[in-house]
């Protein structure tokens, strides 16, 4: 989807998606995960939302509410907030450069990244409630059912 907005990003969407992610750093900073995670999920869709296909905004949408379980990976993996506003630095960059190839793969990494973090941290959870294939199932989940998810 961000391959497909990339045309659509005017500089100043390129700076209230910077704006948006020095925000996020000063969320980290605190310690507010709640506040992080509204800001991940705002950075993520005002990209998407310069799509000119508002059917499509609308599928993604959905999807980031069915999956709301990647909204957890802060208060699971608090040191994965640091890095999620490194890679949304990246994220901003290349969609500037319209790198299209690059953009679409390093997102799929961030992606993945999330979620092999959120695993990590679910798989030593001390009281046993969460097996490790579960954790793994979320896992899967994440990198497969919501686009763009940290």
């Amino acid at each position: 989807m961000p391959r497909v907005s990339i045309d659509y990003l005017s500089p100043h969407d390129y700076r209230v998606l910077t704006d948006l992610n020095e925000c996020m750093l000063q969320a980290a900073e605190q310690q507010d995960f709640k506040q992080y995670s509204k800001l991940n999920i705002d950075f993520h869709m005002y990209m998407y939302e310069r799509c000119p296909l508002p059917e499509l905004v609308t599928m993604i949408r959905e999807q980031w509410r069915k999956w709301s379980v990647t909204k957890d990976v802060f208060f699971t993996a608090p040191e994965r907030m640091e890095e999620s506003y490194q890679e949304h630095k990246q994220i901003i960059e290349l969609a500037r450069s319209h790198n299209y190839e690059g953009l679409e793969s390093f997102i799929r990494m961030h992606k993945a990244n999330a979620a092999r973090r959120m695993v990590a941290q679910l798989s030593k959870e001390k009281d046993g409630s969460r097996s490790a294939e579960e954790a793994k199932g979320i896992a899967q989940r994440m990198v497969s059912g919501c686009a763009g998810s940290d």
